[in-house]
């Protein structure tokens, strides 16, 4: 089970980072 929420929680942790800094990620591109 906490393998499942590990996996989960780092899929769910870039789309926040990338949904609250957008401008962000377009500009480390």
């Amino acid at each position: 089970i906490c393998q499942g929420e590990l996996q989960i929680n780092q899929s769910i942790v870039p789309i926040t980072i990338r949904r609250l800094l957008p401008n962000a990620s377009v500009q480390s591109k």
